[in-house]
């Protein structure tokens, strides 16, 4: 992974300081130094007045490291308080401050950690050293790379809907169990053996620590078997383009989950769950044009709503885990614990499972389209835009869904239920409205 690191010094042998921190950081663990930019003399920013006649030397560096953010922001500052770093006075005098600017164009906003560094742009002597050395912080590249990776992922999700009707319908009667049990067994199959195939994926592969692999162990079943038995039972009930619809709850999920995480919900929180919440209620047909009638609520909505609850748990929970582990060991891993959890399962079931060879390879295209290509582009798009952007990219879930549907099962959504979509994507603006990533 590719890190730039920002370093100044205004204290002491300024540039000994500099070069010593260099040469730590190309010691770290699977770590060299790609680039360094020129040294320069820059004045002090935001100092207090006495320490303002103390100039900074500074230097921008560039690392190819096989660790991930976190770790190697942990090792950053140990290098720091190696260097004689003290932290007695705000923004005081120091011997070595070493910033991490970018992490591969991760996107991250947790309390020890931020990338991309919120105000690199805003510093001359961080931008000046990246111009020397040709780097961007705002790449056409990242942006390309989140919106084809959210594509794909919305897409796939989408055709989740499609298949799952048809599968678990009356026609082919599979039961919801079974299809999940499929559906990542032969996802995590094929991840599994792409991380096994290569040295370097054997290593990443078992390289996260008992505390991963528990958060993973509960994670995975929650985040996918739970998840997709509920969408197969609710597809079974109601159309795909009905579940698809209420499925546009999952971003309200998302945000509550980080919302609780955080322990703090305020007044936009609430203004914003309650637009999604009367979105939903026309999205199920509660709300109709008769009135309300709480007989149009199915158990084939509740499940899709408990899918959505699951995925909003998974989304929120494993970001940081996402960030240390990187996309492909989290999906690969989580995926297989679900399998193995939901496997456990199957004994106790009375399911039925595909009978012919065109349901084996709708179950294959399952697997394949509706599975590894959503989860793995959903989980990788998370380095590249940020948790509200990623959170309302699902309600684009819905109206491919419902395109597929018409496309290949020829059902169409009412006009109430595009309204209520249009107000739970109302709801996810407000919510997001006035946060700063």
């Amino acid at each position: 992974m590719r890190a730039i690191v920002s370093l100044g010094s205004n204290l002491g042998d300024r540039g000994k300081h500099l070069a010593d921190a260099l040469d730590a950081l190309s010691a770290l663990p699977d770590t060299r130094l790609v680039k360094a930019s020129r040294v320069i003399e820059t004045e002090p920013v935001g100092v207090p007045e006495r320490y303002s006649s103390l100039k900074f030397l500074n230097q921008v560096a560039v690392f190819e490291t096989g660790l991930d953010a976190h770790g190697f922001s942990r090792l950053m500052h140990k290098i720091e308080d190696s260097l004689g770093r003290v932290r007695e006075v705000a923004n005081g005098p120091r011997t070595i401050d070493i910033d991490l600017v970018d992490f591969g164009g991760m996107r991250l906003d947790e309390p020890d950690l931020t990338l991309p560094h919120p105000r690199a742009k805003e510093r001359e002597f961080v931008t000046k050293p990246l111009a020397e050395l040709g780097i961007s912080l705002c790449p056409l590249r990242r942006i390309a790379a989140g919106a084809v990776l959210t594509a794909l992922s919305v897409t796939g999700f989408a055709s989740t809907f499609v298949f799952g009707s048809a599968l678990a319908g009356e026609r082919h009667g599979i039961s919801a169990e079974v299809l999940a049990f499929l559906r990542f067994l032969v996802s995590g199959s094929v991840m599994l053996a792409i991380a096994l195939s290569t040295r370097d994926g054997r290593r990443k592969l078992f390289s996260p620590s008992v505390a991963d692999f528990a958060a993973m162990a509960w994670l995975g079943p929650v985040g996918t078997s739970l998840m997709a038995w509920c969408v197969f039972m609710g597809c079974a009930r109601v159309s795909a383009a009905n579940a698809s619809m209420a499925d546009a709850l999952a971003p309200l999920f998302i945000f509550a989950v980080a919302a609780l995480k955080a322990l703090h919900i305020g007044p936009r929180e609430l203004a914003g769950l309650f637009f999604g919440f009367l979105g939903v209620l026309l999205v199920i047909g509660i709300v109709n044009t008769d009135g309300i009638a709480l007989e149009a609520y199915t158990a084939g909505d509740v499940y899709v709503m408990l899918a959505a609850a699951t995925w909003g748990v998974y989304t929120v929970c494993g970001r940081g885990l996402i960030a240390r582990l990187g996309s492909s060991v989290f999906t690969t891993w989580t995926i297989i614990f679900g399998t193995l959890a939901i496997g456990l399962c199957l004994p106790f079931a009375d399911g039925a499972w595909p009978s012919t060879a065109g349901e084996w390879f709708m179950v294959a295209m399952l697997g394949l389209v509706s599975t590894l290509l959503p989860f793995w582009t959903w989980n990788a798009a998370q380095k590249y835009v940020s948790m509200s952007v990623l959170g309302v990219s699902a309600y684009f879930t819905p109206v491919v869904a419902v395109a597929l549907a018409l496309v290949f099962l020829g059902e169409r959504a009412t006009f109430l239920q595009w309204t209520g979509t249009l107000l739970i994507v109302l709801a996810a603006m407000v919510e997001t409205g006035g946060k700063k990533k």
